[in-house]
């Protein structure tokens, strides 16, 4: 018997601008992304970057990955990141 799933389709959401600009800009932060970056998951990495990239910040969900990459070992997710990251965070 073979079973077939269904993705669904992406929720979308409305998000007032003003709100989506207060997060954007609060996540966007260089020294909060050098501190927390490096503690978060990979998976947690992922979620953040992608919502900021969703909300128009895609440099800043970059900028998050090279954070977090930092930290990363070899043959993480990020790993391939790695390097970036420390040349614009330091270790």
């Amino acid at each position: 018997m073979t079973v077939h799933t269904l993705h669904p389709a992406p929720r979308v959401i409305l998000v007032n601008a003003g709100a989506a600009d207060r997060y954007t800009d609060t996540w966007s932060d260089p020294d909060l992304r050098c501190e927390i970056g490096p503690q978060l998951s990979c998976a947690e990495a992922d979620d953040l970057a992608e919502i900021l990239t969703e909300l128009g910040a895609p440099e800043a969900g970059h900028a998050w990955l090279l954070a977090h990459a930092r930290a990363d070992d070899e043959g993480d997710r990020h790993d391939h990141l790695r390097e970036e990251g420390i040349r614009e965070y330091g270790e």
